[in-house]
């Protein structure tokens, strides 16, 4: 006698709820139902693709493929509210974190192919629930525009996301914004973007991508541009306080959860364009101020001075006159007049003096440079 076969229920075929549900999703991105719309019909084009990378996983040695396929799943599925596909995931994601032996991961698989397979009825369902896939819906949250920066100074947006889906759902959000969007599906074309010459100073990263993912893309990114002059924000499902202070220890200026929220997108971009703006104008003033300091020369050290006729020693064993020396060494400069001691000594010692410039108010002319230089500049 044949064993039966586990159930619908035993595989996760029986869904713990509806298959699909939009107030969520539809609320993240401001209600504006032609935007989703467009991400759900993105969504299913690329369920084979899908399908396939999660396939290749289970069969590829290394357990990091399947758990790329299952975390890519998981958010593009909560994007567009297929919530029967978002749990299987979950799921799936949660048992190959923990390290669960495959056979038992082998079933949350086969529970997430089939909670995928039943996506395209629940999503009809669901959207008839909203008047159908050609209703006008909800009027769109215009205040999510975001003005483009003045000057250029943020104009474009580097967007690196190996899921379609998402991609081309940011991309088209940004466009809306004003924003030039480069959009690139994974770690190593963005590395070549980010240290090319003139790069996006504001990019989107996806955290688990093929090749090269998102948090060691930032530290190789901050190792090779200290100078910074980049916003780097990590996009990822992973909102474990660890994960979150692992993204921000590699260098990234912000952490944001998937499925992503419009307004927290928008205000996330604004104050990714404060923080460039105001590095801008440090480095301005930091240059300005190097500016100033060359201009200003320093004495300093131990100076060799003649104790008879006060001329200095340089570096090249030249011995200047006192006046020339600082001058050269500072912007100091020097002019020559006969203080009350020295005048009085000379009229009472000098007849000359004492009759050419002995009379109250006579205003004494330089006396020639003691010390052998005729020019003091």
């Amino acid at each position: 006698m044949t064993e039966p076969g586990p159930t619908s229920d035993e595989r996760g075929g029986a869904p713990d709820g509806p298959a699909f549900e939009l107030d969520a999703p539809l609320a993240a991105l401001g209600g504006d139902l032609e935007l989703l719309r467009e991400a759900t019909r993105d969504f299913f084009a690329d369920l084979p693709l899908r399908v396939g990378d999660l396939h290749a996983g289970a069969l590829a040695e290394d357990p990091r493929e399947l758990l790329r396929a299952v975390h890519t799943a998981r958010g593009v599925a909560a994007q567009v509210g297929a919530v029967a596909v978002t749990r299987a995931a979950a799921a799936l994601e949660e048992a190959l974190r923990a390290g669960e032996a495959r056979a038992q991961a082998g079933g949350l698989l086969e529970r997430l192919l089939d909670a995928l397979a039943g996506a395209p009825e629940g999503a009809m369902q669901a959207w008839a629930a909203l008047g159908g896939l050609g209703s006008a819906g909800r009027e769109p949250d215009r205040d999510l525009a975001v003005t483009p920066v003045p000057g250029g100074a943020v104009e474009r947006v580097l967007v690196a996301e190996d899921d379609p889906t998402t991609r081309r759902l940011l991309q088209g959000q940004l466009e809306r914004w004003g924003f030039s969007v480069v959009a690139v599906a994974d770690g190593k074309a963005a590395e070549d973007v980010l240290l090319g010459a003139d790069p996006p100073q504001l990019a989107l990263l996806d955290w688990m991508m093929p090749g090269l993912d998102g948090v060691e893309l930032v530290r190789r990114v901050r190792r090779a541009r200290p100078e910074g002059g980049l916003y780097l924000v990590i996009l990822t499902g992973r909102t474990d306080s660890g994960d979150v202070a692992e993204a921000l220890e590699a260098g990234a200026d912000d952490h944001m959860p998937k499925p992503y929220d419009l307004g927290a997108l928008r205000a996330r971009l604004r104050v990714g364009r404060r923080t460039l703006a105001l590095q801008a104008r440090l480095r301005e003033r930091v240059e300005a101020l190097e500016v100033a300091l060359a201009r200003v020369r320093r004495l300093e050290g131990l100076l060799s001075i003649c104790s008879y006729c006060r001329k200095v020693r340089d570096r090249g064993d030249a011995w200047r006159a006192l006046e020339r020396y600082v001058q050269e060494h500072s912007d100091a400069r020097f002019s020559h007049g006969v203080c009350p001691d020295c005048r009085a000594a000379l009229i009472r010692d000098d007849p000359n003096w004492a009759a050419a410039f002995g009379r109250p108010g006579h205003t004494d002319p330089p006396p020639a440079d003691p010390m052998g230089d005729t020019t003091l500049g």
